[in-house]
């Protein structure tokens, strides 16, 4: 039955009702790793303090664990109670989360990057009765009387230090009882709470750690960057980590990221489409301006390479011809080094879709990159591209425990045993998408090949409506407007006018002045070829600034904010329609 807001139903999913099965949590299992490997490496992190790496242990890590849950306790926090965590990615914030759900408690995981409005929402609606917070700034100043806050920075390790009673064993749970809930990072309204059981999260661990023990050797390192508060990462890293008994290296931010592959090269990787983008640029902007030797080696080892595309497939199997070992040979083996990636055996990446020209670049060196699609409602596991065989255009075949379909006008649907539970205390979100038999409406648009895989084809609500009544999927022009090399961001915009236009970030190392404008518009020439006469863009706006986090027009995904995005260029989009000129700047 779809979450509800009743006191019955609510209280049957904080507690559990008699009838649901006993499950192991990720905390038990987290205390089993622990005891078979005490003295391996577990955390690795940089102590800015004293400029140096350090490590930490499993029986470290546990002990941290048990200290901090048994302070949740000593501060009455009892099963089903909200304990939230507004952080950036280090060792304290996984052994918070694993405290929490040790204690039985239900971790409230919040985007570091959330506004003091969203933060005091998701406090007061997730009724939050404690908060673990890495910098005060991160609070924006806003106060929770109801709220016990603790200051990872400095607190936690006073209480690690403390005669605190550590907890001895986790607290059991039962299937429905509530073990997270995730609040979206909304491109629309306020953020929805995703309820997500013990029981949902330990049916996503099953068919999640079989994909990523493929090939493994005993022995795993997990790189974390991206936002542990998204479900993604804290599926990979911290799930599979747990699972795994691997070891979670952090990097220091997201632009040594490189430097610290280097030093410490995972053995998985989950990056979103825009790192691949970037780091493909960076090699192919180095290239042009390289001497004629270097251009001819670069040259030579893509063509090799693309003895590993057959059409729109990436085939693992053509790693053993001879043009794709000489591609390896004058480029892919250097590259993979230069980038720390050299002993990755899995490369995942989703939330967006990766350009065509990068995934085959990068197969084409024998890096496999797997597109992943799925959301927080099914903790990203929807689709995945299978390890030997990319086929461009598709995200790949469901997840065991999956099942999909389209709707009648192609919307995806989804059911599997770690589908939400519904959005917290919000039924009529929860009736939107959730039906009584288990399917999850995604709000996207796909299409289903013959052999099972799906293609996303756009999301519902970004569709645009011109006033001449045509709809318009933006993403796939938005990402052609991106092929250009110049063109750093892209938001097509068209609803209830006559025609569509594009605001358009750009690199102006690249080009500049007419140069610039003259590559925009063989491009668009380009691209409005291949689109029906209502998907034309007629023009293009190109903004002074970018899209970011900061100005609100990202959420801390980097997913766009269409409303927020329009609403902040108004006036130049006024400009851009009442203009004759092709292209115009901010």
């Amino acid at each position: 039955m779809p979450f509800s807001n009743s006191l019955a139903t609510q209280t049957d999913l904080l507690t559990g009702p008699l009838s649901s099965p006993r499950v192991e949590s990720l905390a038990e299992r987290f205390f089993i790793s622990a005891e078979r490997l005490p003295e391996a490496v577990a955390l690795r992190f940089f102590d800015s303090a004293g400029a140096t790496w350090r490590t930490m242990t499993w029986a470290a890590y546990a002990h941290g664990v048990r200290k901090v849950a048994g302070w949740l306790l000593s501060k009455g926090i009892r099963p089903g109670d909200r304990v939230a965590i507004v952080s950036l990615n280090r060792p304290e914030w996984m052994i918070c989360d694993l405290a929490i759900l040790a204690a039985g408690a239900v971790s409230v995981p919040i985007y570091a990057t959330s506004t003091p409005k969203d933060l005091e929402f998701i406090l007061d609606q997730s009724g939050t009765k404690a908060l673990f917070y890495d910098v005060p700034e991160r609070l924006g100043g806003i106060v929770v009387p109801s709220v016990s806050a603790c200051f990872l920075a400095g607190d936690l390790e006073a209480i690690i230090a403390s005669d605190i009673a550590p907890l001895v064993k986790a607290t059991p749970v039962v299937e429905n009882d509530l073990a997270t809930i995730v609040y979206t990072s909304g491109t629309t309204g306020l953020p929805k709470g995703v309820v997500h059981t013990h029981g949902t999260m330990i049916a996503a661990a099953g068919p999640a750690v079989a994909i990523l023990n493929q090939g493994s050797n005993g022995y795993d390192r997990f790189m974390s960057f991206l936002p542990l508060s998204h479900v993604a990462e804290r599926l990979l890293v911290e799930v599979g980590s747990v699972f795994m008994a691997g070891e979670v290296v952090f990097a220091r931010s997201a632009d040594t990221l490189i430097e610290d592959m280097g030093l410490f090269p995972p053995t998985m990787l989950l990056c979103v489409p825009r790192l691949w983008e970037r780091i493909y640029e960076k090699i192919t902007n180095g290239v042009n301006s390289a001497g004629l030797i270097k251009r001819l080696v670069f040259k030579l080892a893509v063509r090799a390479g693309s003895s590993r595309i057959v059409g729109n497939r990436i085939v693992k199997a053509n790693d053993r011809l001879l043009r794709a070992k000489l591609a390896d040979a004058l480029l892919g083996h250097k590259l993979k080094k230069k980038l720390g990636i050299h002993r990755v055996r899995s490369f995942f990446t989703g939330s967006a879709p990766t350009p065509p020209e990068v995934l085959k670049f990068f197969g084409g060196m024998g890096v496999f990159i797997r597109e992943v699609y799925g959301l927080t409602e099914n903790l990203c596991l929807g689709v995945y591209a299978s390890a030997e065989e990319i086929h461009i255009g598709t995200c790949g075949l469901p997840f065991v425990g999956n099942e999909v379909r389209l709707g009648a006008d192609g919307e995806i649907f989804m059911r599997a045993p770690y589908v939400f539970k519904g959005y917290f205390r919000n039924d009529v979100a929860t009736k939107q998408v959730l039906s009584a038999d288990g399917w999850f409406a995604t709000g996207d648009y796909g299409a289903i090949d013959s052999a099972g895989r799906l293609g996303i084809r756009g999301r519902k609500k970004e569709l645009l409506k011109t006033s001449t009544g045509h709809y318009v999927a933006p993403v796939p022009i938005e990402c052609e407007l991106k092929r250009e090399p110049a063109v750093v961001e892209a938001m097509v915009i068209g609803d209830s006018r006559k025609y569509c236009a594009a605001l358009v970030v750009v690199d102006e190392s690249l080009a500049k002045g007419s140069a610039l404008d003259a590559l925009l518009r063989q491009r668009l020439s380009l691209i409005n070829a291949g689109l029906s006469k209502h998907e034309h863009i007629a023009r293009i706006g190109i903004l002074k600034s970018g899209f970011s986090v900061e100005n609100g027009m990202l959420t801390p995904t980097m997913k766009l904010k269409r409303s927020v995005a329009s609403k902040h260029c108004a006036p130049f989009i006024e400009r851009l329609y009442a203009t004759t000129e092709q292209i115009i700047r901010e």
